[in-house]
């Protein structure tokens, strides 16, 4: 079933829920992660795809006073916020005036988000919370899940056109609940690095095989899920990082001391403290220095704080700004990127207590009072062009929902009526690329339900 609604404009994105979303027309959208009876040792070797039910797009825009044509606004009862009612559904809209629906013809189009009725189910290690997309053996864009329950990465090997091998282990360190992909070495290989009780880097011979390092001196203290990890390089030599902990935010210099990529002694950033949450590596619009900068925030303030890196592995208070006003205990994860066109950066931050907000950044580096955006269960941000149109979209992940929300951008700051992609379980993480290269984006999330851990992944549909 598809549901269709006409767009409208606030000056802020409003999307529908869509199979199809071509800007400006109406989009339409069904899909929900069903489970499975598969085992959960990230050997089996069964691919599945759930069933798909029809879902409705939930309005988080709290600005909006006016509803959209043609649609019938009732109470969406997981947040309390309008939703389209589907008995409006007319099928998919094509804005160029053929007549003929966008999605389907074969072709990624600009402004065109086309989802499948239901997500394709992958089968990885017990407790899989976090994922990403990466070439690891020169073969396509392969994925790997972080099992947080099994202290395991499993890694789904491309074989083209959407098909992927049977999962392969690999063990971790413990309590690890975050891994990046980068070539850490600079030899042309993409190596991962976790996050967990040390910093644990993965080094690639370039065959997707790995030789684990542990860094005694990078110690993580185990992972909260709103703890964060992050990739820099202030030099040029091996890839650094930067990682929050229970009690600090820390910087560790990439070093290879013959045995492969791994860490030195980790350096505070900011002062101690109880309650470090996210901290995101970002580079500052208003920074001219081309140094990787930090925004680090906190699970029990309200303000996140900015630093800037001074190219010698240290970075330098440089202000704060107002994260998750008025939602009454502190921020979690936050992303930052050029929403609006103007030049400057800008941050999307989720807050401890649900729901999320966008600071659109000024010239001078100062950041604008947020906007709140409504959406229980908020959890990890992420900006990509998803519709291939030139601005950067907003993907929010929620473990309460347990779905992506898409918020399409039209080159103002995306927020609003969102596009729901339902993951079938607790969505903590969340990636895009074109893993079958039909020039569409397609979309992957690691989650855990009774039935184990999954990555779920959204193939476009052009």
């Amino acid at each position: 079933m598809r549901i269709a609604a006409p767009a409208r404009s606030l000056g802020l994105l409003v999307a529908a829920a869509a199979a199809c979303y071509q800007t400006p027309a109406a989009p339409e959208q069904a899909t929900e992660a069903g489970s499975d009876d598969a085992g959960t040792d990230g050997t089996v070797t069964t691919t599945e795809t759930s069933p798909g039910t029809t879902i409705t797009a939930s309005a988080s825009d709290p600005t909006a006073s006016s509803t959209s044509p043609g649609t019938d606004d009732t109470l969406d009862p997981d947040t309390g916020d309008p939703t389209v009612d589907p008995s409006e559904s007319s099928g998919s809209v094509d804005s160029s005036g053929s007549g003929e629906s966008a999605c389907g013809d074969g072709n990624a189009d600009p402004g065109e988000f086309c989802m499948p009725d239901a997500p394709v189910l992958l089968v990885v290690g017990i407790g899989a919370t976090d994922v990403v997309i990466a070439d690891l053996d020169g073969g396509g864009l392969d994925l790997v899940s972080l099992n947080i329950a099994a202290s395991t990465i499993s890694l789904l090997r491309n074989e083209g056109d959407g098909a992927f091998a049977d999962a392969e282990g690999s063990t971790v360190t413990d309590a690890a609940c975050r891994v990046l992909a980068i070539d850490g070495e600079g030899d042309g290989d993409v190596d991962l690095v976790v996050a967990g009780e040390t910093i644990t880097s993965l080094v690639n011979d370039g065959t997707g095989s790995f030789t684990r390092n542990d860094s005694a001196g990078s110690g993580f203290g185990g992972c909260l899920d709103h703890n964060d990890l992050g990739v820099l390089n202030n030099d040029g030599g091996p890839v650094d990082v930067v990682y929050s902990g229970a009690y600090n935010n820390s910087y560790a210099p990439g070093v290879n001391p013959g045995g492969g990529w791994q860490f030195g002694a980790a350096e505070g950033i900011g002062a101690p403290g109880e309650g470090s949450s996210g901290v995101t590596v970002t580079e500052l619009s208003s920074d001219v220095d081309n140094l990787p900068d930090v925004v680090v925030l906190n699970q029990y303030y309200n303000d996140g704080e900015i630093y800037r890196g001074n190219g010698q592995g240290g970075f330098v208070a440089a202000g704060t700004y107002v994260a998750c006003a008025g939602l009454g205990q502190g921020a979690r994860l936050a992303a930052t990127g050029d929403l609006d066109g103007d030049g400057n950066t800008d941050i999307v931050t989720t807050c401890m207590q649900g729901n999320f907000t966008i600071a659109l950044g000024n010239a001078d580096g100062t950041f604008a009072a947020p906007v709140e955006v409504v959406y229980a269960g908020a959890h990890r941000p992420r900006l990509a062009d998803v519709d291939l149109d030139g601005d950067l979209d907003l993907l929010v992940t929620s473990a309460t929902l347990e779905r992506i929300n898409v918020y399409l951008n039209d080159g103002g700051a995306p927020a609003g009526r969102p596009i729901q992609l339902d993951v079938g379980g607790p969505a903590r993480s969340v990636d895009v690329g074109d893993l079958n290269d039909d020039g569409a984006v397609d979309i992957v999330a690691a989650t855990t339900t009774a039935e184990g851990g999954r990555v779920v992944v959204f193939f476009g549909q052009p």
